[in-house]
């Protein structure tokens, strides 16, 4: 098992055209990943209250199904712009599996009655539909 220190995860690739090549129209492209844990994330989340950092730590701490701080985390990035859909996910996915479909499907209608259709949301939506 991973602790959140050893936890790494691709963040903000940087791409570089490499013009040196002999065909003009044939470029090379080179990505460079940066790497980032839950707590370096979250130090800079601190000095820049930022929706992308928040969801992305929600849902790194989804995948290490630590719930309540997945919770926290869609929270925050919620609040600062509750019309993306991305926080809705989580927070169905977290009540997903927390065996709470009925909760979970409610998430998802509000978010759809408040901000309107969402391809994701809908089937998500859809496959809860069986449970």
């Amino acid at each position: 098992i991973k602790t959140e220190k050893q936890l790494q995860i691709k963040t903000k690739p940087k791409i570089i055209n490499n013009e040196n090549t002999n065909n003009k129209n044939n470029k090379n492209i080179n990505i460079i990943e940066n790497q980032a844990n839950i707590p370096q994330l979250i130090s800079e989340y601190n000095k820049n209250h930022n929706y992308d950092l928040a969801i992305l730590i929600a849902k790194m701490y989804l995948n290490q199904n630590k719930l309540k701080q997945a919770q926290l985390w869609a929270l925050k990035a919620n609040s600062q712009d509750p019309s993306i859909a991305d926080s809705w996910i989580v927070m169905s996915d977290i009540l997903i599996k927390e065996k709470n479909y009925k909760k979970a499907k409610e998430v998802l209608k509000v978010y759809i009655n408040s901000y309107g259709s969402n391809d994701i949301i809908e089937e998500k939506l859809r496959s809860l539909n069986d449970k």
